[in-house]
């Protein structure tokens, strides 16, 4: 089974990002609070570089990313 954390470590080493978002759909949702916090440490980890932004909905990822890129 491949986790969240495995496919953003290999999207991670494939290529570079100034810009990695991590979703309200793993950040709000208590059950996925661990999770967040893994993929939050992979990505400073792995793309020290990049920023870190949090949408808050589907719909307005793109300003989200806007906002840093």
């Amino acid at each position: 089974m491949i986790t969240a954390t495995d496919q953003l470590a290999h999207a991670l080493k494939d290529s570079s990002y100034d810009v990695v978002m991590i979703g309200a759909g793993v950040r709000k949702d208590d059950d996925h609070f661990l999770i967040c916090e893994k993929l939050v440490n992979l990505v400073h980890e792995d793309a020290p570089r990049a920023r870190i932004v949090f949408n808050t909905g589907s719909t307005v990822s793109d300003a989200t990313i806007q906002r840093w890129a």
